[in-house]
């Protein structure tokens, strides 16, 4: 831990963080563990069924529009490739094991970028009394673990850019030509990562140039390696499509003006507000809301509101929203709520007084109390059971099944192949009575409770289920029976 010592003298703080590093620690590895699945699809489509298609797992002419129209970036795809493809020699091609080492991956990515985030807020947050809990929430935040082991060009992208953040902080005096150019290759990825990462990125270095330390000569040499990161996104192209093309400007051509992204939604420019306030887990998302908002407009010249809101900016703008698109910034947010607080306390207001309030404390503890449980619960929760049961499927050597519902080896219009058995075959039914009538085969896939309830009632048993086989057994209530539950039933 020489960089622990370099940079922080003070032994207290020293033996907090190392604490704090270890249960981190312990919980993005139970994350990369337990986080089976995907988030969203583009992880499934635009990551695994892109590296599927290198390693023999599925088609080229099966992947999803953005391959032929060559938009999406192959740099995420090339990276695991450089694993996956040595694990198939020594006998490790289980797509799970995989997948796992591939969250372990982008797990300890983000786990280094917080680290160093800690170190950066010290220099942000002179007053250990605050910056303690800076610290705490940037790791224990319910949803942290969890997002740092999506493996998704979101949070590889979020992980590499807080750490060039973290280290433009602490270079600032120090001014090392090394620092800066690895500061610039990790922008530059950022970027190639994830393209609406551009605007922050160009942001971040804005802020250098006209409000930062101003050392043109690192600033130049940052630019010349986010410069290197476009060639070597350009030669990943050329290995992922086949031919030579300028990804980025292929994405900004479809979505934009083509107008394509209009397709997937059009949402009012505030709705980011809305939906981290409902998905966020009020109170929790109240603190969040409410901190970074009044850190943005107190702080306007601050590094972080500089690498952080145009991130917002650009997709409020953007017809298109989804709460994934801030998971780059949200390692941010417990700094920006800190920040916030401790620029209260120096404001003569009614607000400051209201923190101090006893019914304000106790709403704070009750809210740390309500993060832990959900941190407890989405650090072991997977992302996606419908994986669970692709896994079961794929170690059971089972080949031969037929399916009623959501068809879970083509949930969109394009086959998800990159968990799927070559030597599986499958059959869909319109009619579940249909389907458990049918002896072609004994195995049967449903995905709702009250599918499982119908075919336990034919005498059929559960082999697995991503719900306890008791709440199927004995599930009353008509909104369980509508829960969503992957089921194989064997009715012989």
């Amino acid at each position: 831990m020489k960089v622990l010592h370099h940079y922080i003298e003070n032994t207290e703080i020293k033996i907090f963080l190392k604490k704090v590093l270890i249960i981190s620690g312990i919980l993005h590895l139970l994350s990369a563990i337990f986080s089976t699945g995907f988030y969203h699809w583009d992880e499934q489509y635009q990551i695994y069924e892109f590296l599927g298609a290198k390693l023999g797992f599925t088609s080229f002419s099966d992947l999803t529009w953005e391959y032929p129209h060559k938009m999406r970036s192959w740099i995420q795809p090339g990276l695991y490739y450089l694993f996956a493809k040595p694990m198939t020699w020594i006998g490790l091609g289980s797509p799970f094991t995989m997948a796992f080492v591939f969250r372990l991956i982008t797990s300890a990515i983000g786990f280094i970028s917080l680290f160093y985030l800690n170190l950066a807020t010290l220099k942000w947050i002179k007053d250990f009394k605050y910056s303690k809990w800076a610290i705490l929430l940037t790791h224990f935040l319910w949803f942290m673990p969890f997002i740092q082991s999506r493996t998704s060009s979101e949070s590889m992208s979020g992980a590499l850019f807080a750490l060039a953040i973290a280290l433009i902080t602490l270079n600032e005096k120090e001014n090392k030509l090394r620092t800066h150019f690895a500061i610039g290759l990790l922008m530059g990825l950022s970027f190639q990562f994830r393209f609406q990462m551009g605007f922050t990125v160009m942001f971040a270095w804005f802020w250098q140039l006209f409000l930062g330390n101003r050392y043109y000569k690192g600033i130049i040499l940052q630019a010349f390696a986010i410069i290197v990161c476009f060639g070597l996104e350009i030669l990943i192209a050329k290995w992922g499509y086949g031919e030579w093309t300028f990804t980025p400007w292929n994405y900004v051509y479809e979505n934009l003006v083509l107008n394509k992204q209009a397709g997937w939604g059009g949402m009012p420019w505030y709705d980011y507000f809305r939906l981290t306030f409902a998905r966020g887990v009020p109170p929790i998302s109240l603190f969040i809301v409410f901190g970074v908002t009044f850190f943005w407009m107190t702080n306007p010249k601050h590094l972080l509101t500089w690498a952080t809101l145009p991130l917002l900016v650009i997709h409020s703008a953007i017809s298109a929203k989804a709460l994934r698109y801030m998971f780059p910034i949200a390692c941010f947010t417990p700094i920006l709520m800190t920040l916030f607080y401790v620029d209260l306390q120096r404001m003569n207001i009614p607000l400051k007084e209201m923190t101090r309030k006893n019914w304000f404390r106790k709403l704070l503890r009750l809210t740390w109390g309500l993060n832990i449980i959900l941190l407890m619960i989405f650090t072991f929760k997977p992302a996606n059971s419908m994986v669970n049961l692709m896994s079961y499927l794929y170690s059971s050597k089972i080949n031969n099944v037929q399916l009623y519902g959501t068809n879970i080896f083509r949930p969109i219009d394009h086959p998800a192949n990159f968990f799927k058995s070559s030597d599986l075959n499958y059959k869909m039914y319109s009619d579940i009575n249909e389907m458990l009538a049918s002896k072609e085969t004994t195995y049967k896939i449903v995905d709702r409770v009250k599918w499982a309830k119908l075919g336990l009632e034919r005498d059929c048993q559960i082999r697995y289920s991503t719900l306890p086989s008791f709440l199927i057994n004995f599930s009353s209530f008509k909104f369980i029976e509508k829960t969503r539950a992957w089921t194989l039933l064997e009715c012989k």
